[in-house]
C-alpha cells in the first residue's frame, strides 16, 4: 500500500514538472518577450537579455530591437550593445521609430539622444575613445542638442585627462561648424565639462 501511494505521488509530481517544463518551452519558442519580462522582474539580467535577444531574432521588428537595446548594460555587455545598437541606429526606420516614441512623451531627452548616447558609451567600453567620438560625431550631425552623445559620454564615463583633452578638441572642432546659437551654447557647456576633467 505504501509503495502504491509513493508511486502515485512520484508519477503525479513528474507529470506536474513535465507540464511546467512544456509550458515554459512553449513560451520560450512562441513568446520569448514574455519570459524576458518575467526574468527581468525576477532580477536575472542575463537570462532576461537572452530572451529579449531571441524575441528580436524571431520577429526582426524594430520595436523588439529597441527593447533589447534599452535593456543591455553598456558597460558589462558592451560587445552585444555595440552590435545591436549599430544595427538599430543604421536602420532606415530608426529616425521614424524615435519620432513615434517621442510622441508618447514623458522623457527629459529624445529617443534619438538616448539611443545614440548609450551607443556612444558602449562603443567607448568596447572599442575605445576614438570609436566613441566617431559615434558621437555621427549623432550630432542632425543637431547639437542638450542631451547629445558627447554630453552623455562626458557624464556617464570617467574619462582621464588625456581623453578629456581629445573630446574637448573634437567638440571644439564641431562648434566651429555650428550656426545655431542654442547648439553653440550646448557645445560650449560640453567644452567646459571636458576642460574640467582632471
Amino acid at each position: 500500500m505504501k509503495n502504491l501511494v509513493l508511486k502515485t505521488v512520484l508519477i503525479t509530481l513528474a507529470a506536474v514538472i513535465a507540464c511546467v517544463f512544456a509550458v515554459y518551452l512553449i513560451f520560450a519558442l512562441c513568446t520569448p518577450k514574455t519570459l524576458a519580462k518575467f526574468w527581468e522582474n525576477a532580477g536575472n539580467y542575463s537570462v532576461s537579455v537572452k530572451y529579449y535577444e531571441k524575441q528580436y531574432e524571431k520577429t526582426g521588428d524594430i520595436s523588439d530591437l529597441a527593447a533589447l537595446c534599452a535593456k543591455l548594460d553598456v558597460k558589462s555587455d558592451s560587445k552585444k550593445a555595440v552590435k545591436y545598437l549599430a544595427v538599430f541606429t543604421d536602420s532606415e526606420n530608426f529616425t521614424e521609430f524615435c519620432e513615434k516614441e517621442d510622441k508618447a512623451g514623458g522623457y527629459k531627452f529624445t529617443s534619438y539622444e538616448y539611443y545614440y548616447g548609450i551607443f556612444t558609451v558602449a562603443n567607448y567600453y568596447e572599442n575605445g575613445l576614438n570609436a566613441a567620438t566617431d559615434t558621437a560625431k555621427k549623432a550630432v550631425k542632425s543637431g547639437y542638442t542638450d542631451r547629445n552623445a558627447f554630453f552623455v559620454l562626458l557624464s556617464e564615463v570617467k574619462l582621464n585627462k588625456d581623453e578629456g583633452t581629445t573630446v574637448l578638441a573634437v567638440i571644439s572642432e564641431i562648434k566651429e561648424t555650428l550656426s545655431d546659437e542654442t547648439e553653440k551654447n550646448f557645445a560650449e557647456r560640453d567644452i567646459n565639462i571636458a576642460k574640467s576633467i582632471k
